[in-house]
């Protein structure tokens, strides 16, 4: 009967913990405003990853600033250069996500304005910046969603790993009843 105790308690604790170890998944979400880049990171059951620490890289590999999530998950810089940019979160127990900014999603840096007279002159550029910024804008609630989506999907290897623990336990109660049988 002892056996059979613990049989069940390792069953309900192995079952237990991919269930655990998936909740805690970290994931990343980024998006460009004007020459501010915005990193929201969350766990996969959407809730936000607070004070967790995000390192920005460049494309050679060189760390080009480092802070904090705030309390909504969020951490947020200026642009530093155009270049490819790795966002990596690193949360609580090892938990790591990652994210590439294409420098062609970053605006061309702000060159400071001649002084002078204003010209009242409209550039197709600005505008084409105005409608990016409004489209990017709308479309971020759906690029959000679809990254929690993705964040929440399980894997082949957790759904073969949970087939393997199952079988693994049918096996090693077998033994144990057979071996109960001989005596």
């Amino acid at each position: 009967m002892k056996r059979l105790i613990v049989f069940w308690a390792l069953f309900l604790i192995i079952m237990a913990s991919p269930a655990s170890i998936f909740a805690h998944k970290v994931s990343v979400f980024t998006y460009v405003e004007g020459d501010v880049v915005y990193a929201e990171c969350f766990f996969s059951d959407g809730t936000p990853v607070k004070n967790a620490i995000v390192d920005v890289f460049d494309s050679a590999g060189r760390r080009l600033l480092s802070g904090k999530t705030d309390k909504n998950g969020i951490f947020s810089f200026k642009v530093p250069k155009k270049d490819d940019l790795r966002i990596v979160l690193n949360a609580s127990m090892g938990h790591r996500a990652e994210m590439v900014i294409q420098a062609k999603e970053l605006p061309e840096l702000l060159k400071p304005k001649p002084q002078g007279r204003p010209v009242p002159a409209v550039d197709i550029d600005q505008i084409r910046q105005v409608v990016e910024e409004a489209v990017a804008r709308e479309v971020r609630p759906l690029m959000r969603a679809i990254a929690q989506q993705q964040a929440r999907r399980v894997s082949v290897t957790e759904v073969v790993g949970g087939i393997g623990y199952i079988v693994g336990l049918m096996g090693i109660w077998m033994y144990l009843r057979s071996r109960k049988g001989r005596k």
